[in-house]
């Protein structure tokens, strides 16, 4: 049932974020994606790329730095839960999220949480890849007798 509702009121969150200046609606969009991830997240296939955009947006907006401790705590719950439903596009923008908060000059805290997320993000990336055949691993190893018998006319 979220599944399916999810982007029409990311929308106008995202929108609402990128046009209103007001500290307490902005404070209010941050707490309402929070609310959304930890009752939806696990349901969540559209969107993502609006809730990534949206605390891309809060760590990198000056306006915004005195809501990031707010922010950082949605960052955080993505990589406690919802890493392995990021589709790989998204998987992408949350790597360079999670950075933006890094980068937090400001906000010591955040920055150590985000520095932290990375190495959550980096064990994940290993254990899916460790997970995954290499495409064309399956018995691409061992040529057939049909192969070995094409090489030699080959040359």
């Amino acid at each position: 049932r979220c599944a399916h509702r999810h982007r029409h009121v990311l929308s106008p969150l995202e929108e609402l974020q990128r046009r209103c200046a007001h500290r307490e609606t902005q404070e209010r969009v941050l707490q309402c994606v929070h609310q959304l991830l930890r009752s939806c997240g696990a349901g969540l296939v559209e969107g993502w790329l609006l809730i990534l955009s949206i605390l891309w947006r809060a760590a990198t907006k000056p306006a915004l730095l005195p809501l990031l401790p707010l922010a950082i705590r949605s960052v955080q719950l993505i990589a406690s839960d919802f890493l392995p439903s990021l589709p790989p596009p998204c998987l992408l923008a949350y790597v360079e999220v999670a950075a933006a908060y890094g980068n937090q000059a400001d906000h010591l805290n955040a920055s150590l949480t985000a520095i932290g997320l990375q190495w959550t993000i980096s064990d994940f990336l290993l254990e899916y890849a460790a997970d995954e055949d290499p495409p064309g691993a399956s018995s691409a190893a061992e040529p057939t007798d049909e192969e070995e018998e094409d090489e030699e006319d080959a040359f």
